[in-house]
């Protein structure tokens, strides 16, 4: 789901370029920051899966 947030912005900035549609590229420009957003919070629930991980491979396991 992450790539094609940015790929969206991409693809309607380029379109806006080549057709010389302004809006468009405009468009494209802004969706920069909702795929940033995109990508920082499927990151930060990457590390927080891997200190999870982490902490459960430490923790003494009882029989």
């Amino acid at each position: 789901m992450v790539f094609p947030v940015g790929m969206y912005g991409v693809a309607t900035r380029e379109l806006g370029r080549s057709t010389g549609r302004w809006w468009m590229t405009a468009l494209g420009d802004g969706e920069v920051w909702p795929a940033a957003a995109v990508w920082l919070i499927v990151f930060s629930v990457m590390i927080k899966a891997l200190f999870r991980l982490l902490s459960e491979n430490r923790a003494p396991r009882l029989p």
